[in-house]
């Protein structure tokens, strides 16, 4: 029996050999499928990736561009609006030169002497009112019925009297308020 026993041993590990080829073998395709799946899953992970990057900087590069120009466009207004605010800032500084050039005491004279040439007008003016309104009342005698449209139009001559005569006297208190001030001051030291 012992003799039985070798070549079954033999047989025995030649299928133990076999079987174990056989699922080193079984193994080896599964390791291989695996392989295989995952380069696939790789590759439409890489293919994904691609084109959503390219979607995503497609969408996201219209509005980069818009901003880009909108950016430059506000730089190019701020730009414009500085050499603007200089500008005038020089017109300013040469305006403010020229106020401090101009003498007050030559401005004073001349505004006297139109004070004096309005007090003038406004006596002059007054003159007239009552001449026409001497004038009217004459032509009213020459004319029967004149009574009610004289009397409406001497109301109004001396309303506009009145008003001129209040121009002369503000414009006559205006000069002797600054006369008698200039005399405070000139009095002073």
């Amino acid at each position: 029996m012992a003799e039985e026993e070798k070549p079954g041993e033999e047989a025995s590990t030649e299928d133990l050999v076999a079987s174990l080829q056989g699922r080193s073998k079984a193994q080896l395709n599964v390791l291989f499928a695996a392989c295989a799946s995952s380069l696939v899953f790789l590759a439409c992970l890489g293919f994904t990736y691609i084109s959503l990057s390219g979607k995503i900087l497609s969408v996201t590069a219209e509005p980069l561009m818009e901003m880009k120009n909108l950016s430059g466009l506000v730089g190019d207004e701020y730009s414009n609006l500085n050499m603007t605010v200089e500008f005038y800032n020089h017109q300013m500084n040469t305006i403010e030169s020229r106020l401090d050039a101009i003498d007050p005491a030559v401005d004073q004279a001349q505004f006297e002497e139109l004070r004096t040439i309005l007090i003038s007008q406004e006596q002059d003016f007054q003159v007239f009112l009552n001449s026409a309104k001497d004038a009217m009342t004459g032509l009213s005698k020459m004319v029967s019925g004149s009574r009610s449209w004289r009397d409406d139009f001497n109301s109004k001559l001396d309303l506009a009297i009145t008003s001129s005569e209040a121009r002369q006297l503000r414009l006559s208190d205006t000069e002797e308020d600054e006369q008698s001030s200039s005399q405070t001051v000139a009095a002073a030291p």
